[in-house]
């Protein structure tokens, strides 16, 4: 999957927050995360190289823009029950991730079992600053 610009993430920030159903539309990006960005082999190779998924998504989705992060840090307050529920609950991220067949041999090893324990915490702790302490 190839990077969306600056202006596509723009685009879907300003859609997020005219969104009725704000609980549909974190499930749809957390779904579509990961079953289409998470890439068995991207997985393997994240894991594998012990790659910071913070800085990874942050990269893809261009956090660190001056236009992109003051509309997506308005947009994670407005989400934040949501995406907290996601990145607390990291047996449902093992679940989504396990719907496509090809990851779950990935995710029965000890070495991804941490590796995404640390990344999802991490991610939490990255984001929970950025949103509410910056």
């Amino acid at each position: 999957m190839s990077q969306p610009s600056v202006k596509q993430v723009q685009r879907q920030l300003e859609k997020a927050l005219k969104a009725k159903d704000r609980d549909k539309i974190v499930d749809q990006f957390m779904n579509y995360l990961l079953t289409f960005i998470i890439k068995p082999e991207n997985l393997k190779t994240a894991v594998e190289n012990n790659l910071d998924l913070t800085t990874l998504l942050f990269n893809h989705y261009h956090l660190h823009s001056n236009i992109i992060f003051p509309l997506f840090k308005f947009v994670a307050r407005a989400y934040w029950d949501k995406i907290e529920e996601y990145l607390c609950d990291v047996p449902k991220i093992y679940r989504i991730l396990s719907q496509n067949p090809d990851n779950i041999q990935i995710l029965e090893r000890t070495e991804t079992k941490k590796y995404l324990n640390e990344q999802i915490t991490k991610l939490y702790q990255t984001l929970y600053i950025l949103v509410w302490l910056t």
